[in-house]
């Protein structure tokens, strides 16, 4: 397009040069307005017509043209209403076509795409030397009332009511119309600039060229409600932004089309004379923006705000094409109003530091979820690794949602960790408040104080196992006034971390109504694998509350129970290391609703009308005590005096033959979970005079249960899963019947 231009300005120059050298010889140069316009014409492709010429030959010499029209096809054409030109005389004695003063007055510029295309041939044939002459300048040059349109298709571009000043232009030197050879002082005022994406109100520019350096002394618009104002300079393709005001912005934007999930956003553009980029300081006064994304397929919609931005920008470096591991620069700056789709944010503030490969987040603070929280780190681009430095929140209110167990990820998202490693050097919550909105998680807590030290969770990309999670400095201490699961209330609920000489230590304790639990552990962090050990002791005289675990309003306890533990092992292979033992306690335990013992007597008695027609308690076997308990025959199942041992070894939980004592039927209990595995081979007997009437058993894992129920007078088992009566495998062994 320069090209361009530069050939309409030499044939602009040539037709004055034609005018001049008439103008010498004769009276009127419209007696040769033929002649001339032939000779201009036949210089190039362009076409050149005017109406009328006048001149004066006094000093300063002028040249008059009126309803001027320069146009080639399909590539421009140009509409002045009239053309003044002072020339310097003396001038011309030195080969220097020297204009003090070119004014045009109305002129009406079209442009079109060809005009940014070039060609050698155009190239060649273009004139771009002037005969005669070694210089050419223009002292000043006027455009007032202006109107240039260009057009590409649908996209238009245009400048109306436009004021150009042009002063001291060294334009042709050295045989050349090169802008390298260029020195001039532009100043541009413009009532509005339209384009396909921005109208601009009030458009002014004003700057310097030197032939190697150009200076932006002020770039100023009125737009979006607003204002931007620039000053900068470009040098050896490096554009050095000296000061950029955006003042009062409202910017709105809604994308209607969503983008496809294979579409790749595409890098920015490289520029020929553009290599590097610097900002000393940016200022962004009281300005919004609000941008938004219709849902495509599989996708939700997005939106971001940002309300009342007051920020500052300085000292920015970077390349171009931009490489944001080699960004540098500092921010600071504030927001009313932060949102990005449902999570919102107020009274934003920040400050962070950008160097290659490092981002430093010196604060950042906001209000929200009801309260109010800051954050200070590092990023570390090269190695994708972030380094949380403090975290404090207080009085923050979340809300549990269903989000939280089955997030919704894009079709495209990776299922890879977003960082090699995650570092939590601090953090302390206060008065933390957890409100569940999911059915099957029903969970309240509030009151809750949180304080982490020094925790590694993320390394090499993956979440680090306990052993490694765990740092000889680090530390844990949380507290709940109350917590509240399907009602249960759990009261002064505290769990204490610390390390200490190479030493970990870990308590938990809490409170039930008439009840309390205390668990104790340490390890050696020292040592390889990291060994532990722990034991438990829990009381409760009144375990009525438990009774609301179960999801089942008709279910019911009465009783007290005691719990006691000792186990060992190490934090590496945490599960198959396991060993200890587990003692179970209980003087009375009572399950109002149902009598287990007389719907016994209905099975055993009965088997056909009871096993082989399954009643409720063969087809949801012993669980139907608390799933339903009023289909069992009405009263109260009772144990008495109930002792269970457990004992853990390799990862498994044994249970060695045992009775549960309390009802007319003997009831033994046997059998072991691999807690590794998530598989179970348990038994229950129900005896009567040492031999069994009803056995059921648990075999399978958790996510393929296989549950069979045997009667000692029936050939078949019954598979809960099922819901039928099979072929029987490894039936108990026979015995006498009663």
């Amino acid at each position: 397009m320069l090209r361009r231009l530069i050939d309409l300005l030499a044939i602009l120059l040539l037709l004055v040069l034609a005018g001049l050298t008439f103008l010498a010889f004769s009276f009127h140069p419209d007696q040769y307005r033929s002649q001339i316009l032939q000779w201009v014409n036949q210089q190039s492709d362009w076409q050149v017509d005017y109406r009328s010429a006048d001149w004066q030959l006094t000093a300063p010499l002028v040249l008059r043209l009126n309803h001027v029209r320069v146009g080639k096809t399909d590539t421009a054409s140009l509409l002045v209403d009239e053309l003044e030109l002072q020339l310097s005389a003396s001038a011309l004695l030195n080969k220097h076509l020297r204009i003090d003063t070119l004014e045009v007055r109305q002129p009406q510029l079209a442009l079109r795409p060809r005009i940014l295309t070039t060609s050698n041939t155009e190239s060649q044939s273009s004139t771009s030397e002037l005969p005669w002459f070694e210089q050419a300048s223009i002292g000043k040059l006027l455009l007032s009332d202006a109107d240039v349109h260009y057009q590409d298709g649908l996209d238009s571009f245009r400048l109306l009511k436009g004021e150009l000043i042009v002063e001291d232009w060294q334009l042709y030197q050295q045989q050349s119309f090169a802008p390298e050879n260029w020195r001039l002082k532009l100043l541009l005022n413009a009532g509005q600039l339209h384009t396909p994406w921005v109208n601009l109100g009030a458009p002014q520019l004003a700057l310097d060229w030197d032939g190697s350096t150009l200076q932006l002394n002020h770039l100023s618009a009125d737009l979006y409600q607003g204002s931007v104002y620039a000053q900068a300079n470009w040098r050896d393709k490096h554009l050095r932004i000296d000061d950029l005001v955006i003042d009062t912005l409202r910017f709105e934007y809604f994308d209607e089309q969503a983008p496809s999930p294979a579409t790749a956003e595409s890098p920015l553009p490289e520029l020929a004379w553009l290599e590097q980029l610097s900002l000393r300081r940016a200022l962004i006064i009281d300005s919004s923006t609000m941008l938004s994304r219709a849902a495509g397929e599989g996708q939700a919609p997005h939106s971001l705000t940002l309300n009342q931005v007051n920020a500052e920008l300085s000292q920015l470096h970077l390349p171009w094409p931009f490489a944001i591991e080699r960004l540098s620069g500092e921010l600071s700056g504030q927001a009313s109003e932060f949102s990005y789709n449902q999570y919102h944010f107020q009274q934003l503030t920040a400050q962070a530091k950008l160097a290659p490969e490092l981002w430093q987040l010196g604060y950042l603070s906001a209000q929200a979820f009801e309260g109010e929280f800051d954050v200070s780190g590092e990023y570390t681009l090269a190695d994708k690794s972030l380094h949380i430095r403090r975290f404090a929140a207080n009085d923050i209110e979340l809300a549990i949602e269903e989000s939280w167990f089955n997030p919704q990820q894009e079709p495209t998202a990776s299922t890879e960790l977003p960082l090699n490693s995650l570092y939590l050097e601090q953090a302390r919550v206060h008065k933390l408040k957890l409100l569940s909105y999911v059915d099957s998680f029903p969970f309240a807590a509030e009151g809750i104080s949180l304080d982490l030290r020094d925790l590694s969770l993320i390394e090499d990309g993956q979440w680090q196992p306990m052993e490694q999670l765990w740092q000889p400095s680090s530390a844990l201490f949380l507290e709940a006034p109350e917590l509240a699961y399907r009602g249960l209330v759990v009261q002064r609920f505290n769990v204490d971390a610390s390390s200490q000489a190479e030493l970990g230590h870990l308590s938990v304790y809490a409170e039930l109504p008439l009840g309390q639990l205390e668990l104790s552990a340490q390890t050696q962090l020292d040592q390889p694998h990291r060994p532990w050990e722990a034991e438990l002791q829990a009381l409760l005289l009144d375990i009525s509350p438990l009774a609301r675990l179960a999801d089942n309003r008709q279910f019911r306890l009465v009783g007290d129970l005691e719990l006691s533990g000792r186990w060992q092992g190490q934090l590496q292979e945490f599960v198959a290391n396991l060993e200890g033992e587990l003692q179970l306690n209980s003087r009375l335990l009572q399950l109002p609703g149902g009598d287990l013992e007389l719907g016994l007597d209905q099975v055993i008695d009965h088997p056909e009308q009871h096993f082989e027609s399954p009643s409720a308690l063969v087809e949801q076997g012993f669980a139907l005590v608390w799933t339903e308990p009023q289909a069992l025959p009405r009263g109260v199942t009772q144990l008495s005096e109930l002792s269970l041992n457990a004992n853990f070894r390799e990862g498994k939980l044994h249970i060695p033959p045992q009775q549960l004592p309390g009802m007319r039927y003997q009831l033994q209990l046997a059998g072991e979970f691999d807690l590794a595995q998530h598989s179970r081979n348990l038994e229950l007997q129900v005896q009567e005079q040492d031999c069994w009437q009803l056995t059921q058993r648990w075999r399978g894992t958790s996510d393929s249960p296989q549950t069979y129920l045997f009667h000692q007078d029936s050939p078949w088992a019954y598979a809960l899963e099922l819901a039928s009566h099979v072929e029987p495998v490894n039936r108990p062994e026979a015995c006498q019947t009663r």
